[in-house]
């Protein structure tokens, strides 16, 4: 019982931290991103801060009984989490998704 209730925890952890790291990702004052078009520019933004409000409701949600020290330290643990591996791998990532959109608009219809 007490191992189902540690994976749960755990499953919700990295849920949250799937979601810090992809605000990050469409969040990133990268060089491409102040290139593009501030239309495209303000919609990336967005797009990240709704994934980073969402990772914030998760925690809300899942973690509800936490008082407010531990809610804002399970927060601020998942955030620094999530911005270890977009500091790691952050860049590969945006690669492969940049390369799946090219292959996906350029695929016959």
């Amino acid at each position: 019982m007490a191992g189902r209730t540690i994976a749960i925890v755990f499953g919700r952890l990295l849920a949250v931290t799937l979601l810090w790291l992809a605000g990050l990702l469409f969040f990133s004052p990268s060089a491409r991103h102040r290139r593009s078009k501030p239309v495209r520019a303000l919609l990336k933004i967005l797009i990240g801060c709704s994934f980073m409000l969402a990772a914030m409701a998760v925690v809300y949600f899942s973690f509800g009984e936490l008082r407010e020290p531990a809610f804002s330290i399970v927060s601020i643990g998942t955030f620094l989490a999530a911005l270890c591996v977009e500091f790691l791998i952050g860049e590969d990532l945006r690669t492969i998704y940049r390369g799946f959109l090219n292959r996906r608009s350029s695929a016959p219809r």
